[in-house]
């Protein structure tokens, strides 16, 4: 991974090889000019660095409840359905979809996202319909202003520093509502936040994914994580018996880590569902536990990779 995100506006420029070099009564008016390009070049470029990425975050439903939201970054994803008429909420039956595997359940918005809508997006991340991921990224006199529930939420996450979650309707209702009267330059800093990191994930609960399930399907689990194509070209990592779970299937990360992510994961489910039967929701449940050991393997590979976990809000 490379360092702080920065997307590059047009064309690389260079400054002529030869700047400088002339000689007679033009060549310091020349070195000048030469000069003065140079620095408009590196200023340029230096505003062009702090351009904030293209975030998209998909709020996953499964009812249309007339509550939606497609603005900005957030967009609000129903399955089983198409995008609505008036653009209050997308769907996932257009483009390329699994909408009609169940056995998926909230992966199918994965899927159709990963086939269908990365197009000008430098982050995606997902989140369920009663489940919010919570981005804290703004000054406390600023949170304040927005709405006294943010700095109340960031309280409980830093005084229990273990909380996956702070349940209740107050501080969930009033973050929703944050993002729907989101200013352009809140917006702006959000997504910057973001650029900060290559992945964020929900704060990891203290669970072995062994415990989360019976021998067999542990097993089986097992077995297609080691026989993934993504091992073909390098030392598999993870470690099994690990207690750094991070469930729900919600995150942030970039677009490279995404399309990797989705590629192994369609690779092992694959496997899953060729050797065992699937019933509704199943694979889903595989799932959480697959982006789990992918973010163990990824912590191994890399410590310079940039992860950021946090909590989230659910009603109730």
């Amino acid at each position: 991974m490379t360092g702080m995100w920065s997307r590059r506006i047009g064309p690389a420029r260079d400054v002529p090889a030869d700047a400088g070099t002339g000689t007679g009564t033009g060549a310091g008016a020349a070195r000048l000019a030469h000069a003065a390009t140079a620095a408009a070049m590196v200023a340029t470029e230096a505003t062009e660095a702090t351009v904030a990425p293209r975030v998209r975050i998909f709020r996953i439903c499964h009812k249309v409840d007339g509550q939606h939201m497609n603005r900005g970054m957030f967009s609000d994803l129903m399955l089983g359905e198409h995008d609505a008429a008036d653009g209050s909420y997308l769907g996932d039956l257009g483009g390329v979809n699994i909408a009609g595997l169940n056995e998926h359940s909230e992966m199918r918005a994965h899927y159709h996202v990963w086939k269908s809508r990365l197009e000008d997006v430098d982050y995606v991340g997902f989140e369920h319909y009663r489940r919010l991921i919570f981005l804290d990224f703004m000054a406390y006199d600023e949170m304040g202003a927005a709405d006294e529930a943010l700095p109340m939420a960031r309280l409980h996450f830093m005084r229990h520093a273990g909380a996956e979650c702070l349940t209740g309707p107050f501080a969930f209702d009033r973050y929703l509502a944050f993002r729907r009267a989101m200013t352009d330059a809140q917006a702006q800093g959000l997504a910057a936040f973001v650029g900060g990191y290559d992945i964020i994930a929900l704060r990891p609960q203290k669970l072995r994914v062994r415990d989360q399930m019976d021998d067999g399907a542990f097993k089986l689990l097992e077995a297609a994580v080691r026989n993934a194509a993504y091992f073909r070209t390098r030392r598999m990592l993870i470690d099994f018996d690990n207690d750094m779970t991070c469930y729900r299937s919600m995150f942030v990360m970039t677009r490279a880590c995404f399309d990797e992510y989705m590629g192994f994961w369609w690779d092992v489910i694959g496997f899953i569902a060729r050797n065992r039967a699937c019933p509704p929701r199943s694979l889903g449940y595989f799932s959480e536990r697959i982006f789990a050991l992918y973010l163990f393997q990824k912590r191994m590979e890399s410590p310079m990779l940039r992860i950021l976990f946090v909590p989230y809000l659910i009603p109730s």
